[in-house]
Formats: C-alpha cells, sequence, structure tokens
C-alpha cells in the first residue's frame, strides 16, 4: 500500500463509540476477558459464557456488548454490592480499589 493510501484510509477512520454494537473476534474477547481459549470455549459450552455469533461459513465473532456484561457479572458475583462499578458505563467516575499505593506520612 503506497504510503498516501495508507494515510488517507488512517485519516478515514472512524474508531467505534463506547455505546456502539460490535462484533469481536476470539483473539479481542481473550484480550478482553483474560481467559485462555480452551475456557472460553469450555464456558460456552456450559452456558456460563456467551457464544459466537455465525457470520459466514466458518467464521464467527462476539458481541461486545454480551463480553461485558459477563464481565460486569462476574465483578458483581465477587464483590460486595455497594462497591461495584460498572465497567459499560463511559462516564469517568471510578471507585478506589484498595489502599495500595499510599502510605501515611
Amino acid at each position: 500500500m503506497k504510503a498516501a493510501t495508507a494515510e488517507y484510509l488512517k485519516e478515514r477512520r472512524v474508531e467505534p463509540r463506547m455505546d456502539e454494537e460490535r462484533f469481536i473476534r476470539l483473539g479481542e474477547v481473550l484480550a478482553t476477558c483474560g481467559k485462555s481459549r480452551s475456557s472460553v470455549y469450555a464456558s460456552i459450552k456450559e452456558g456460563t459464557f456467551p457464544a459466537p455469533v455465525k457470520l459466514q461459513g466458518r467464521s464467527s465473532a462476539w458481541l461486545r456488548s454480551e463480553v461485558l456484561r459477563w464481565m460486569q457479572a462476574c465483578i458483581e458475583a465477587s464483590r460486595p454490592a455497594n462497591t461495584v462499578c460498572s465497567i459499560i458505563d463511559t462516564s469517568s467516575s471510578t471507585r478506589p480499589i484498595g489502599n495500595k499505593g499510599t502510605r501515611a506520612e
């Protein structure tokens, strides 16, 4: 690809917004959720992880929102209800996590 064409495509690229639905492939699913490939497929078989959507032939992908909802459910199940912050919420509010990195002076 010529440099001018690559630059044009880079300028024209539209990044998806946080609230837009999109498909993500296995590599992004693994990077997002932190599970291994075999663990993802075992969890799908158990019914505890979202199943992929068949796109065409041997091609499939996951809905990003379903993976994020699964992550949110894991967070809610592992923490007290009053300390959970939403990973789907796009606001900049965050809660402090422990006191690691702080010291009394």
